[in-house]
């Protein structure tokens, strides 16, 4: 619009309005040129920034549902009563054996770099690690609690062969 503003004072013999509209428009070009510059110089700090941080964000949700699966998996085997009892945590080898294939798993996506490549992931600091064991402990807590819940109102269920 600028230019055709200039080009009109121009034909009507106006030099100094034309002159003066093409130096804005001019200023104008530069100044965006260098404000895009400087704009995609700050997207790409950005950028750097985030990424470290939404990979550990990424790798945190991940350990988080794992550890909270296992602590399911302790729930669930004893539905019918406590799951805090020695018998109830001994469990089977086969449940063990697989809790701690998963553990081997979950710290080798966390911490070893080849696998932080591929699943793009981020070592996790102690204090994460203990939250996101918190987050475990806290959901057996609850389940377990509703558990007791449930069966005090009502009361021990019974198996068909009794």
């Amino acid at each position: 619009m600028l230019l055709a503003s200039a080009a009109v004072t121009a034909l009507l013999g106006h030099p100094v309005d034309t002159v003066v509209i093409l130096a804005v428009v001019l200023a104008d070009a530069v100044i965006g040129y260098v404000q895009e510059g400087r704009a995609e110089e700050a997207m790409a700090a950005i950028r750097t920034l985030l990424s470290p941080v939404a990979s550990v964000l990424r790798t945190i949700a991940v350990n988080t549902i794992v550890v909270m699966e296992v602590f399911h998996l302790f729930f669930v085997r004893n539905i019918y009563g406590t799951s805090l009892s020695f018998r109830a945590v001994a469990g089977t080898p086969a449940v063990w054996a697989a809790v701690v294939a998963v553990a081997i798993g979950q710290f080798a996506i966390t911490y070893v770099p080849f696998l932080q490549g591929v699943f793009g992931t981020a070592g996790v600091s102690l204090v994460d690690g203990l939250a996101i064991v918190g987050v475990g402990i806290a959901l057996f807590a609850i389940l377990e609690v509703e558990k007791q819940i449930r069966l005090h109102l009502t009361g021990p269920v019974r198996s068909a062969a009794s």
